[in-house]
């Protein structure tokens, strides 16, 4: 029988690959988790292994969570094993990216008292304050008889106005930074959950119904960073800001009412703005605006169901330009129907889009999403490519597109894009110095340049 909960610890392990850390970002989920816990009357500590390597006395603990990804799951078997042994009355549990993939193989994997796949706050709380995990929506657990079972959650947090804010004040923002920012301490928020798209690449985490925080709730948080925390910008981490503009203007024009002093990052689908929001946005603060474009073939953003023109998608990136916001592109390669042909098109309309800085991954079939299901589900061969220690190959999916040519293609679309002389001297001339040295190491560590 695990004890009554009073007591909680969030943890984080680093990646069992060092260089794999190098981008450490403020952990906005498990801080988000502390901060509800905390509300609802349980003490929560949070450690964070990618920043201290002192791990505190677990002895008076009754629950133990962690944030897992794909580069701490063997560190995080690593310390789960030495827990067992320290509080065995204790329940261990795990949730993060990770569990919301695969959660059942994860269960194998670590096996911990639980794997969280609902909605974070209110699942791991009443997971907590229950006795029996068969109960709880959203968990899997291994019952009576060593199965592994769940229960499937609906339960989403409609209100999320009504969720405290983050624990940031528990943090140093001075252990955390990314590669392209213009000010520190940078910080994150999200200000929405949920995506109603239906992209056949792309795993809503969060389901796909749209929820929104108010713009009153988002000042209100962004006050509290600046003038509390003494944050000086914010990367707004929504997959698609500006669903609602009405919602984005207001927002904007609360900031400038408050008159608060920061800079702004966000990300959004090119085909969400208009020439007037961005103007507004600017003014608010915003220096940096991500686009999806995913490919620079329009059949095949057609096929991913995407719903995106490629030319309204270009005219984005022109009024950004004219009012001097830095443009950020992504696309992927290697999707499965594609071939050299395809790629370089993609390279081709990337430089001719002349996006400020260029983003190319490969493609990664998420469980859970239609891609995964046509080109993946049943393949033992892509499942056994380390899906858990970092390391997901393709080999066995992509037919006409193999490993050694994606990275050739990545590289050559990286010197034909961002690595070009005119959008570095571009970049020289709108990053502090110190940023612009920290992003040229983040890029020479990818080694895709």
């Amino acid at each position: 029988m695990k004890r009554e909960v009073r007591r909680v610890l969030l943890v984080i392990e680093k990646p069992e690959d060092p260089a794999q850390g190098f981008h450490n970002l403020v952990p906005l989920g498990p801080l988000g988790i502390v901060s509800f816990l905390e509300s609802r009357g349980i003490q929560t500590d949070f450690v964070d292994l990618n920043v201290t390597s002192n791990f505190p006395d677990p002895s008076p603990y009754d629950a133990v969570g962690f944030s897992v990804t794909n580069v701490n799951v063997g560190p995080t078997r690593e310390r789960m094993a030495s827990l067992r042994g320290d509080i065995p009355d204790a329940r261990i549990f795990v949730g993060g990216p990770e569990s919301l993939a695969r959660p059942k193989e994860l269960f194998e994997c670590l096996q911990p008292d639980a794997v969280i796949v609902g909605e974070a706050e209110p699942t791991i709380y009443q997971y907590l304050r229950g006795t029996d995990s068969g109960r709880v929506g959203g968990v899997v657990f291994r019952d009576s008889k060593g199965r592994i079972q769940s229960l499937d959650s609906n339960e989403w947090v409609e209100s999320l106005d009504k969720l405290p804010f983050p624990a940031l004040d528990r943090v140093d923002f001075s252990h955390y930074d990314s590669p392209l920012r213009r000010r520190r301490p940078l910080s994150l928020m999200v200000t929405s959950r949920g995506c109603p798209a239906r992209c056949s690449f792309c795993y809503h985490s969060h389901g796909s119904t749209w929820r929104a925080r108010s713009a009153r709730n988002v000042v209100d948080e962004i006050q509290w960073q600046t003038e509390k925390l003494g944050v000086r910008e914010i990367a707004l981490y929504d997959d698609t800001f500006t669903i609602d503009q009405r919602r984005v203007s207001n927002i904007c024009h609360e900031i400038q009412r408050r008159d608060l002093d920061l800079l702004l990052q966000a990300r959004t689908r090119p085909d969400m703005v208009t020439l007037e929001l961005l103007r507004e946005m600017r003014e608010a603060g915003l220096w940096l605006m991500g686009f999806g474009f995913e490919s620079g073939n329009q059949a095949t953003v057609n096929r991913l169901g995407k719903a995106l023109s490629l030319q309204r998608g270009r005219k984005a990136v022109e009024w950004c330009r004219e009012l001097g916001i830095t443009t950020r592109a992504f696309f992927i390669l290697g999707f499965p129907w594609e071939g050299p042909e395809e790629v370089e098109n993609t390279i081709r309309f990337a430089r001719e889009l002349d996006a400020d800085i260029t983003q190319f991954t490969r493609l990664l079939l998420f469980p859970g999403t239609a891609l995964y299901e046509e080109y993946a589900s049943g393949s033992s061969e892509y499942l056994g490519q380390g899906f858990f220690s970092g390391n997901r190959e393709r080999k066995g999916v992509l037919k006409d597109l193999d490993e050694r040519f994606l990275q050739k293609s990545i590289k050559r679309a990286y010197h034909n894009t961002t690595m070009r002389p005119t959008n570095i001297l571009r970049l020289m001339r709108r990053l502090p110095l110190s940023t612009f040295v920290h992003t040229t190491r983040f890029a020479l560590a990818t080694k895709n340049i």
